[in-house]
C-alpha cells in the first residue's frame, strides 16, 4: 500500500484542449496550462511517479485517431500503471454519452467530431497495466462513472474493473469551472496546490483534500471512485523520507500519523500502521477511520469495522455512510441500513440511491422505490437504468422501459442489451433485436448466444445458430443444450446430439428427456430409454401436482 510507481513502468498521457473551432464553443486557455504543470509535477526529480519520456502531453488535437493512437501505445506499454488525464469541454450527445471535445468538435456531430468516452474506457479496460488512474476535468465529468461500471459496487462505492481510481472535476450533470484569468482550472488548481503542499499524498488523500479545498472556495465537489488498493498509490512528491512524517506525527499532525501509516503499510509493517492509523482516526481524521474500517474487515473484525464506519460517517464521510448502511443491512438491519442510505443518498451518492431504491422494492413500497432508482439512473448509474426498466415493463410500461433499456444497453450494460433484445422481438423488430443479441452475446450473455441462435435458426442459417447454441451450452445454458442436440440430430449427428440430450436432461430439461429415450430406444438400448421415460414421466406428473396445488402458479416453459 501507499507505493510509489515505477517510471520505468508506467505511462502517463494528459491531454488539455484549451482552442475550438466552432463558435458556439467557448475557448479554456487554462486547459493547455493545465498539462503543463501536471507534467511537470509528475515528472519532478524530487518524486513524480513518470519519468519525462513516460509522460506524453497533447495539447489542442484535432484528430480522435491521434489520440486514440497515444493513448492505445501507453495502455499496451504499461504494466505497473496508466494515468490518463482530460481538460476541456465534456458535451453529451442525445443519448445521454459523454464525449471528450477536441479543437474542431461540432456539438451537433459529436460522434465523428470528438472522443467518445466509450472508447476510451476500452482502451483503459483492455491494458495489462495494474492500475489504471482516470482524471477527467471538464463538464459532465461524473458520467464517466455510468461507463466504468455495469452495476453498482458492493463495497466503498467500488467499481467492477479492478485495480481503477477514477477521479471527476463534477458530477454527472455538473458544468465544470475554469476562473477568467487563471493559469488553471478551478478542480486541477486545486489538485496541484495540494499536491505541492504535502508531498507524497496518496490517491485518496490527494482526492479529500482537493475536495475540502474546492468546498471551501465554492467550487462542485470532485468524485471519484476507487477499486482494489488503487487510492493508495502516490503520484506527487517524495514517499521515503519517513522520519519527517513521524516527527509530525509525534507532534500531533493526524495527516501525518495517516500518511505514516500509508508508509508503514508499504513496509509490510502492518501493524505499527495500524497504531497510526488508530491514533489519526481517534484525532477524527476521516480517511484514516475509512482505512482503518476496511483493515478491520479484511481482518473480519465487523464489530470494530463499523465503529470507524460509524465516526466517519457522522462526520459526513458520504461514500462511508453508503457502506455502513451495507454493512448493516446484511447483518439484518434494514431499518438503520435505510437510514444511512438515506443520508447518503441526499447528499448525492448514487449507489446509496439504488440500494434504498433496493431495499424500499423490498418492503413494498414500489412508487418511493422508482422515485429513488429514477434519480440514480438520472446520475447516469447504468444499474438503475436497468432496474427502471424492468419495474416499467412489469407495469406494462414498455415503451418508457425501452428507453431506459436503451440507455443503459448503449453503455455497455449486458442484461440491458438482451431485456432490449427481448422487448424490440416482441415488437417484431427483428434486425434490430439481432444486432442487441449479438452485442450481448459477445460480452458473454448465454440468453443472448441462446435468443440470437434461435433468430438465426428461424431464418434457415442453422450453420451460425449451431456456433451459438454451442456457446451458450458450454456455458450450461440449458434450453441452448437441447436446441444444440436437436440441430445436430437434424444434421445426422446423433452421438453428439446424445451427448447434449443427457446433459440437458440431467439438469431437469423434460423435453430432453423425451429426445434422449427416443435416441436410445433407436440404438436398442431399451432400458436406460425406459429409465428416462420413467423421470419424465414422473417430472410431468409433479408438474400436474404442483399445478393442482398451486393453480396460481406458473407452469415451467421448455
Amino acid at each position: 500500500m501507499g507505493r510509489h510507481l515505477a517510471p520505468t513502468r508506467s505511462r502517463a498521457v494528459l491531454i488539455g484542449v484549451a482552442e475550438y473551432t466552432h463558435p458556439e464553443v467557448p475557448e479554456i486557455p487554462a486547459a493547455t496550462t493545465n498539462i503543463e504543470d501536471l507534467a511537470q509535477a509528475l515528472t519532478a526529480p524530487e518524486g513524480g511517479a513518470f519519468g519525462p519520456e513516460d509522460c506524453i502531453s497533447i495539447a489542442n488535437p484535432n484528430d480522435s485517431a491521434r489520440v486514440g493512437e497515444v493513448i492505445g501505445r501507453a495502455a499496451r506499454e504499461a504494466t505497473d500503471v496508466l494515468l490518463v488525464y482530460y481538460a476541456g469541454h465534456g458535451m453529451v450527445d442525445q443519448y445521454g454519452r459523454l464525449h471528450l471535445a477536441l479543437t474542431s468538435s461540432d456539438p451537433r456531430n459529436l460522434r465523428w467530431t470528438s472522443v467518445p468516452f466509450a472508447m476510451l474506457r476500452e482502451e483503459i479496460l483492455e491494458t495489462s497495466a495494474r492500475a489504471r488512474i482516470l482524471i477527467l476535468d471538464c463538464c459532465f465529468s461524473g458520467r464517466a462513472f455510468e461507463a466504468m461500471s455495469n452495476g453498482p459496487g458492493l463495497v466503498a462505492g467500488q467499481v467492477q474493473i479492478r485495480g481503477t481510481y477514477t477521479v471527476t472535476s463534477t458530477t454527472a450533470n455538473e458544468t465544470s469551472y475554469a476562473p477568467v484569468g487563471h493559469r488553471n482550472t478551478a478542480f486541477t488548481a486545486s489538485l496541484l496546490t495540494v499536491a505541492d503542499e504535502t508531498p507524497g499524498l496518496t490517491l485518496d488523500e490527494l482526492y479529500y483534500r482537493t475536495d475540502q479545498l474546492l468546498r471551501a472556495s465554492g467550487y462542485p465537489n470532485p468524485q471519484r471512485r476507487s477499486i482494489d488498493l488503487a487510492g493508495e498509490l502516490r503520484l506527487f512528491g517524495r514517499t521515503d523520507d519517513e522520519s519527517r512524517y513521524r516527527r509530525a506525527a509525534d507532534n500531533g499532525d493526524d495527516d501525518a500519523m495517516t500518511v505514516l501509516g500509508a508508509l508503514l503499510m508499504e513496509q509490510g509493517k502492518s501493524d505499527e500502521a495500524e497504531i497510526w492509523f488508530r491514533r489519526a482516526a481517534d484525532e477524527g481524521h476521516i480517511y484514516a477511520m475509512t482505512v482503518l474500517g476496511n483493515l478491520l474487515m479484511e481482518r473480519d473484525e465487523p464489530g470494530e469495522a463499523e465503529i470507524r464506519y460509524r465516526q466517519a460517517a457522522h462526520d459526513g464521510a458520504t461514500d462511508v455512510m453508503t457502506v455502513l448502511g451495507w454493512l448493516l443491512h446484511t447483518r439484518g438491519e434494514p431499518g438503520e441500513a435505510e437510514t444511512w442510505w438515506r443520508r447518503a443518498a441526499d447528499n448525492g451518492d448514487t449507489d446509496a440511491m439504488t440500494f434504498l431504491g433496493f431495499l424500499l422494492e423490498k418492503q413494498g413500497e414500489h412508487r418511493e422505490a422508482e422515485t429513488w432508482f429514477r434519480r440514480a439512473a438520472d446520475n447516469s448509474d447504468i444499474y438503475a437504468m436497468a432496474i427502471l426498466g424492468n419495474l416499467l415493463m412489469e407495469r406494462d410500461e414498455p415503451g418508457d422501459a425501452e428507453i431506459w433499456y436503451r440507455r443503459a444497453a448503449e453503455k455497455a450494460d449486458t442484461f440491458s442489451m438482451f431485456n432490449l433484445g427481448v422487448l424490440l422481438e416482441g415488437q417484431k423488430k427483428f434486425v434490430e433485436a439481432e444486432i442487441w443479441y449479438r452485442r450481448a452475446a459477445e460480452n458473454g450473455d448465454p440468453d443472448s448466444m441462446f435468443n440470437l441462435g434461435s433468430l438465426l435458426e428461424g431464418r434457415k442459417e442453422s450453420g451460425e445458430a449451431e456456433v451459438w447454441y454451442r456457446r451458450a451450452a458450454e456455458c450450461g445454458h440449458i434450453f441452448s443444450m437441447f436446441n444444440l442436440g436437436v440441430v445436430l440430430e437434424g444434421r445426422g449427428e446423433p452421438g453428439e446430439a446424445e451427448v447434449w440430450y443427457r446433459r440437458a436432461a440431467e439438469c431437469g430439461h423434460t423435453f430432453s428427456m423425451f429426445n434422449l429415450q427416443v435416441v436410445l430406444e433407436r440404438r436398442g438400448e431399451h432400458g436406460e430409454a425406459q429409465t428416462w421415460l420413467h423421470y419424465l414421466a414422473q417430472g410431468v406428473l409433479k408438474q400436474v401436482d404442483d399445478n393442482y396445488r398451486n393453480p396460481n402458479s406458473s407452469s415451467p416453459t421448455d
